[in-house]
């Protein structure tokens, strides 16, 4: 959605002919498949999963698969950050035959409206860091969670200035994780949105940045019986109560109505006598045919 404006960006404010790192990031952008989230859709993630004691990229890695060689994921928000108004991630693979090896690099839009990259990840999913990958990476930082995460600072900043934007480049990189166990869930598919023709033709005249076809995400319920908020055997005694929003893994020992296995994002719901749910207005809800 905005990965236009941060490629006007990188040509305004920097010599990306005479720049390797900015032309190979250029390079990465224009391949991307875009994704937009809204922010309140990663916080409901974040909220579900905070009792939940776990090594980031490494439990749940099976379901941490990046869906193309080159993405970009940005949101509207940034609250943990205030002068941060959006902010976006380019992620891609180093190797086309290997999905376990990434790296991530933050943008964030200032306050006068130009995208800057503020940090990036290099990402192990799975498993410590190879030693051929620590050669590439060829960063004095040891890696760390399990050996599989190398975080560092694009860009030469004061200490003020990274320490205001170090809550955003840890957050933004469970966030990233969040991302892809979305991508990764059974029940939900990607829908596209496609620039309108007519306003790219006038990009092009006015020789701007066309605008990209981005991605947003639906959550189907899975076809049953009853919907997950309803409880024909609930107690009288139970009172309705909001359940979160979170992750389901079925197994082929505990599959999904006997049949479905994987990781499934189930949606907010209330529970108890009341048949009705909530549901957060950041989905497109849609019942998929059995």
């Amino acid at each position: 959605m905005y990965v236009h404006q941060v490629i006007e960006s990188m040509f305004a404010h920097s010599d990306v002919e005479n720049n390797i790192s900015a032309k190979m990031i250029l390079k990465s952008l224009l391949k991307a498949h875009s994704f937009h989230f809204d922010e309140s859709v990663l916080y409901e993630v974040f909220m579900s999963d905070q009792k939940t004691v776990r090594q980031l990229f490494m439990d749940r890695s099976s379901f941490l698969k990046l869906p193309y060689q080159h993405c970009w994921f940005d949101c509207s928000t940034c609250d943990y950050v205030p002068e941060i108004k959006k902010y976006g991630m380019l992620a891609y693979r180093f190797d086309k035959k290997k999905d376990d090896f990434l790296r991530v690099i933050y943008f964030a839009q200032n306050q006068s409206k130009a995208w800057v990259p503020l940090g990036e990840s290099y990402i192990s999913v799975g498993r410590p860091f190879a030693d051929d990958e620590k050669d590439i990476i060829n960063a004095d930082e040891e890696p760390t969670n399990d050996g599989n995460l190398l975080n560092t600072s694009i860009g030469v900043y004061s200490h003020e200035h990274y320490e205001r934007i170090s809550p955003f480049l840890h957050y933004s990189m469970i966030h990233f994780e969040y991302v892809l166990s979305l991508l990764n869930c059974k029940n939900i598919v990607t829908e596209e949105h496609q620039p309108p023709e007519k306003l790219n033709k006038k990009r092009r005249k006015l020789g701007r940045q066309e605008l990209f076809t981005y991605k947003t995400l639906k959550v189907f319920l899975p076809p049953q019986s009853r919907s997950p908020g309803d409880s024909s055997k609930t107690d009288i005694h139970n009172r309705i109560h909001l359940c979160r929003g979170h992750f389901k893994e079925f197994t082929a020992e505990n599959p999904l109505f006997g049949k479905h296995t994987g990781l499934y994002w189930w949606q907010p719901h209330v529970r108890g006598q009341n048949k009705g749910g909530v549901v957060m207005k950041d989905y497109v809800i849609e019942k998929r045919k059995a």
